[in-house]
């Protein structure tokens, strides 16, 4: 059984930042930290290399439902139309963290030519045959892209896994066009209901399964709009967008679906949000 945990940080593994400390404590016993200088909040201390790889071994299920896809599809053609307004020249998307890779069929649908990446090999092996798609898995510095420039990196709901997010960030710098664009969708932290019920906690009231939206089962970086554009601006990218990321429906009602890409992408504090920006 490897290692479940890392040493622990003294610095913030963003911005490096020594002005940390102990904020919370979840149900998994697992402690949240807090950066005071950009805001970030991370499991410190965190799990191991060793622990994650044998944990992602098995993350991507091999079986959805047919409502599932449905709801994933929907949610990939919303963020393309977010990034239409940024790139509506399609050309190549490297879908970074591709999961079951529904957002990479709807990007090819939409007219992009999409490479894959993800970190579980046999998962992606039988991805690629399925889909006829170039797939690439394991560690991602190690892939020889060839002279392959990306016009969008897309990242959905990937960065809070990963322990050095500058690293990968700096490494998509390198493959990604002088005008192209990134793609980050992640949960957000300081949503309206997570710190209400982070309030409670505090004050005893509540008192099962404390910190739960922290999901510290796997993600390990818990970012809000403010710490995820000063991580992005340390890594060489200047932010073009910000928004509340809603969950569309299939068949949704026209004036809901009104309502939701005018009103609730522009509230603050929803439960995850996106952002699009180009490296400087």
């Amino acid at each position: 059984m490897p290692e479940k945990y890392d040493k622990k940080y003294d610095a913030c593994p963003v911005c490096h930042s020594a002005s940390i400390y102990h904020y919370h404590s979840d149900f998994r016993s697992n402690d949240i930290y807090k950066c005071n200088s950009c805001g970030l909040q991370f499991m410190n201390p965190v799990y191991s290399d060793a622990y994650l790889e044998k944990y992602y071994a098995g993350y991507i299920s091999p079986e959805y439902t047919q409502k599932t896809l449905d709801e994933q599809y929907e949610v990939a053609k919303q963020n393309f139309s977010v990034i239409n307004r940024f790139k509506s020249k399609k050309g190549k998307m490297l879908d970074f963290g591709m999961g079951n890779g529904t957002y990479a069929q709807c990007a090819r649908e939409l007219g992009w030519q999409v490479s894959g990446y993800d970190v579980d090999c046999a998962t992606t092996e039988s991805l690629a045959k399925k889909l006829d798609m170039d797939i690439r898995c394991g560690n991602f510095d190690d892939i020889d892209w060839g002279d392959t420039r990306f016009d969008l990196i897309y990242a959905h709901h990937v960065i809070e896994h990963l322990k050095d997010p500058m690293q990968r960030l700096n490494s998509f710098q390198n493959i990604l066009n002088d005008d192209g664009v990134l793609y980050i969708g992640v949960p957000n932290i300081s949503a309206w209901g997570s710190r209400f019920k982070y309030f409670l906690e505090k004050c005893g009231i509540k008192k099962s399964k404390i910190g739960k939206y922290y999901d510290s089962e796997h993600h390990i970086l818990y970012f809000n709009p403010r710490s995820l554009t000063k991580l992005l601006e340390l890594s060489g990218y200047k932010v073009l967008y910000t928004c509340n990321a809603s969950k569309p429906k299939p068949y949704q009602n026209p004036v809901l679906k009104f309502l939701r890409q005018n009103i609730k992408e522009k509230m603050s504090a929803g439960v995850a949000f996106l952002i699009i920006a180009e490296k400087i």
